[in-house]
């Protein structure tokens, strides 16, 4: 007896399912993958916009301990010269990007029409070489912006160790500053509270 209620009510759900009309099918959405979303102001294939600096910044780090120096100094001097340099370094860094990335594409597509096994390993062998040149590059200037990091902890830490050998002395004048109403010196002998 079970058996047969359980068989009706299966026929008479499938009865009732198969009555209901059909949704109208909607258009399925157009998936791409997703792409890596690329720095502001610094996508080779696009100019950077002049009012926006994050790009000018970045290319700074690329740039020589000496040629840092020499623009620090310009920025202090000539804030509009030093962003007009540093905008045309940035663009011609972006124009040797593009270049490369010309290059590694043409390469790739040689590679992959070429019929020739002799050919393909040379030009396999040209594009790896490019590509390791890029990548040692890369590597170099990692290297540098580390040590650079590195002296400027350790300016940091030294600046520390200063001020915990003179705390009393520093909050000391503090203390005066706040009663006096006169503001501090800033810069080194500056201090403000936190």
């Amino acid at each position: 007896m079970k058996s047969l209620f359980t068989f009706f009510a299966l026929f008479t759900f499938a009865g009732v399912v198969s009555a209901a009309p059909v949704p109208e099918k909607a258009p399925q959405a157009v998936t791409y993958p997703i792409r890596r979303q690329h720095r502001p102001n610094f996508h080779p294939g696009q100019p950077s916009k002049p009012g926006n600096n994050n790009g000018l910044w970045r290319i700074f780090s690329r740039l020589t301990p000496a040629e840092q120096k020499e623009m620090m100094q310009l920025q202090r001097t000539e804030p509009e010269k030093f962003r007009t340099v540093m905008q045309e370094k940035l663009e011609k860094i972006q124009a040797e990007q593009r270049e490369k990335h010309r290059k590694v594409n043409e390469l790739a597509e040689k590679i992959r029409n070429s019929k020739d096994d002799k050919e393909k390993t040379a030009l396999r062998a040209e594009l790896r070489a490019m590509l390791k040149s890029s990548f040692d590059a890369r590597l170099a200037q990692m290297r540098r912006n580390i040590e650079a990091n590195k002296k400027r902890i350790e300016r940091m830490e030294a600046e520390l160790k200063k001020r915990e050998a003179n705390t009393d002395a520093i909050v000391d004048a503090i203390t005066e500053s706040v009663i006096s109403g006169k503001p501090q010196k800033r810069g080194n002998g500056g201090h403000r509270l936190r």
